[in-house]
């Protein structure tokens, strides 16, 4: 059965030993010299943290990403609307009307993720969703 799965998923059980040797001797030696380690308690991560209510299992590195990935996208998306309604001729009159509205409401839709995963609210609070 081996021979199969190192055939299948070119997988070597004898490399995968040897990986985990050198990963273990690798964190005894970083265990030794704890001199290059990065701080996990930054002023700049402190401050945040007065602000920003981490559930546990939360990431802070993670919920600013996501949340700076939301709030991007809405600007893309309302920067997309102004570019196209003044390099379009249709987007003139009702049509562009229309689109501006419908590309506004996009923004304001990812704007509102984009707080509401930030400071867990409405559907990203885990206190109220995981009772149910």
């Amino acid at each position: 059965m081996n021979q199969l799965r190192s055939w299948l998923y070119n997988y070597d059980s004898n490399q995968a030993q040897n990986n985990a040797t050198l990963n273990k001797l690798a964190n005894d030696k970083t265990k030794d010299n704890n001199t290059n380690e990065m701080p996990t308690d930054s002023p700049l991560r402190r401050a945040l943290l007065n602000y920003i209510p981490l559930a546990p299992g939360d990431c802070l590195e993670c919920k600013l990403v996501g949340t700076g990935v939301m709030m991007l996208s809405g600007v893309i998306v309302a920067a997309s609307a102004i570019k196209a309604r003044q390099s379009n001729p249709k987007m003139k009159g009702m049509n562009g009307l229309v689109y501006t509205m419908l590309c506004c409401s996009l923004f304001l839709g990812f704007e509102t993720a984009a707080y509401l995963r930030l400071f867990d609210k409405g559907i990203f609070d885990k206190k109220t969703n995981s009772n149910k």
